[in-house]
This record gives C-alpha cells, sequence and structure tokens, in this order.
C-alpha cells in the first residue's frame, strides 16, 4: 500500500480493540485483509529484491558472455589466418627466380632473356633491403636486421 493510504499503527490498535468490545463481524475481516495484504506485500518484496538481484546476475553474465565472445571470435580468426597461410603453397626457387619470375609476368614481352629478368630482381630486390636499411631508425621490429641481411646476401648467393 501506498504511504498515503496506509492505516497510523493507532488507527489498527482501535480497530483491534474494537473488534474485541464489539459484536460486529466487520472488524475481524478487515484484520485479516490487513494481515494478507502485508503477507502479499512482502510476498511483493521478496520477489522484487529477487530480480533485482537476478538482473545484476545476469548483466554480469552478458559482460562475461560478450569477454569471452570476442576472445573466441579472434582466436577463430586468428586460426582462419593461419589455416591460409598453412594451405598456401610456398612458391619454388629461391627469392631471386621467385622475383625474376614475377617481373617476367608484369614484363611478358618476348625477346626478355632471363639475364635481363634476373638483373631487374637484383635491382629490386636490392631497392627493397636499401628502403628497409633506410627505415630502420623508425621502424623497432625484432628481426628487421636479420632481413635486411638476409635480403642481401639472397642477391649475393647467386651472383
Amino acid at each position: 500500500m501506498t504511504g498515503q493510504h496506509r492505516a497510523t499503527p493507532e488507527q489498527w490498535a482501535h480497530v483491534e480493540e474494537y473488534s474485541t468490545h464489539s459484536s460486529s463481524s466487520l472488524s475481524p475481516c478487515v484484520l485479516e485483509l490487513r494481515d494478507r495484504l502485508t503477507a502479499l506485500e512482502r510476498m511483493y518484496e521478496t520477489q522484487r529484491l529477487a530480480t533485482l538481484e537476478w538482473g545484476k546476475d545476469a548483466d554480469k553474465l552478458k559482460r562475461w558472455i560478450d569477454l569471452h565472445l570476442h576472445r573466441i571470435e579472434a582466436l577463430e580468426a586468428a586460426a582462419n589466418r593461419q589455416a591460409i597461410l598453412d594451405s598456401s603453397p610456398a612458391p619454388a626457387g629461391g627469392l631471386l627466380e621467385r622475383v625474376a619470375n614475377g617481373i617476367s609476368q608484369v614484363n611478358a614481352g618476348p625477346g626478355v632473356s632471363p639475364d635481363v629478368r634476373e638483373v631487374q630482381a637484383r635491382a629490386a630486390i636490392r631497392a627493397v633491403a636499401e628502403h628497409m636499411e633506410n627505415r630502420r631508425p623508425f621502424i623497432r621490429l625484432e628481426g628487421w636486421d636479420q632481413a635486411i641481411r638476409w635480403l642481401r646476401e639472397e642477391v649475393e648467393r647467386h651472383g
């Protein structure tokens, strides 16, 4: 019951006193209705508190699910990327040969000798190594220097 419609303790005491001294059956009915209403209010309050508690638990569960769903999606994406990398066949030949083949596909013209393609491939690999060398002060990746060294060794090995 709302506060404005609640009987005061004094009013209830008056009803209880009246019911003991009166032969009217109305007072016991009013007292019984009060007891039933009080029990309903207690039950409502218990359910309200349980619902609030359930809502907090549901929020916690939703946050937990969201967090782990993002983790699972990230793991699946990484696994998919790795599967793509694993399923891609490695190109045949060394780096010099692969770059020369790439150049021949771009410059697919008659009369381009394999020697010219190899010279162009060496120049392209040297240019990449030089570019990486110039970027070294700005890039702090593990293995950067090793990659530059490997590119240069690859060009010199076949030369």
